[in-house]
């Protein structure tokens, strides 16, 4: 009955450990990382139209596919656009997936850029993008010192216990 007068039956001890270790490996990680990619996210798909002639390229979104509430881009929904991307110099257009349009680009051009051999798309101007590269250094550092204190005391101490040297007294001192 001991152990029932702690409020804790058998076992609870190392149920609470276990616990404690997926919390502190398996949660935290995960969700720090889909905190981090919401901010990042939030602020790097947001893009301005700009002027579409002064570029080489230009999309026209033509369909979009609603994704989320939580995907590899964190919380929240976004959009994959297909869209037809038309290059101005020879007027060759390719249909391709892009995830910074919206909706509302369904019908308007948008000035982007190719890149890796005309495979992927991106805007051509991204506003808030270095924006959301710098909320994410404090947002880490925070993480860092959350994760330390939830994680510290399930790690095994590397601290060496220092010896105590034994001291000899005589009998009957």
């Amino acid at each position: 009955m001991a152990g029932v007068a702690g409020g804790r039956g058998e076992g609870g001890g190392r149920r609470e450990a276990v616990l404690h270790r997926l919390v502190a490996f398996v949660l935290l990680p995960v969700m720090g990382y889909l905190l981090g990619a919401t901010i990042f996210f939030t602020f790097w798909d947001t893009i301005e139209v700009g002027d579409p002639g002064g570029s080489g390229y230009a999309a026209v979104a033509q369909s979009c596919e609603r994704r989320g509430p939580v995907s590899y881009k964190g919380f929240g929904y976004w959009y994959t656009c297909t869209a037809k991307v038309t290059q101005r110099a020879d007027g060759v257009t390719r249909t391709m997936q892009a995830g910074f349009l919206t909706p509302e680009h369904i019908g308007r051009e948008v000035a982007v850029e190719t890149t890796r051999g005309y495979r992927a798309i991106n805007p051509r101007e991204r506003p808030y993008a270095g924006l959301g590269g710098v909320l994410l250094f404090p947002y880490f550092a925070l993480w860092v010192l959350v994760f330390a204190r939830v994680a510290g005391p399930v790690l095994p101490s590397r601290r060496r216990k220092r010896k105590v040297p034994l001291r000899y007294r005589k009998p009957g001192t």
